[in-house]
């Protein structure tokens, strides 16, 4: 039975994730993925990045109540010159 839900859980993120570009694409950005590491295992990902003159927007698609953003915070602290305060 929690495979069945994690199944769900998984295919609902993915669905999240798909309606998000599609929000984002249709209004005429051009959309990037960014990855880093974490440690020797693990790595932090950045669901999109917008570009806007010099500087970056980036944003995190959540499919649930989730009250952090490890990679966000993480990505705003490597990049802080570059984010754009919008």
């Amino acid at each position: 039975m929690l495979q069945k839900i994690a199944a769900i859980v998984s295919f609902a993120a993915a669905i999240l994730l798909l309606m998000g570009a599609q929000m984002l694409a249709s209004q005429g950005n051009n959309l990037f993925y960014y990855t880093f590491p974490k440690d020797s295992k693990q790595n932090y990902e950045v669901d999109f990045l917008l570009s806007r003159s010099n500087k970056i927007i980036p944003i995190e698609v959540k499919s649930s109540g989730y009250k952090t953003h490890k990679s966000l915070d993480a990505f705003c602290e490597k990049h802080p010159s570059r984010i754009s305060n919008q």
